[in-house]
């Protein structure tokens, strides 16, 4: 079952292009921007 787990994630990572440090920065920017924008409409 991990095993699957794992290879599903990696496949999903080449598929996009992505591996898992540019994956977890725009996941910091997403939520950076929310976070500002929020901030802005109040």
């Amino acid at each position: 079952m991990n095993d699957l787990v794992i290879d599903f994630e990696q496949s999903f990572l080449t598929k996009h292009k992505l591996n898992y440090s540019e994956m977890t920065t725009n996941k910091l920017h997403k939520r950076h921007y929310l976070l500002y924008k929020k901030r802005d409409s109040t």
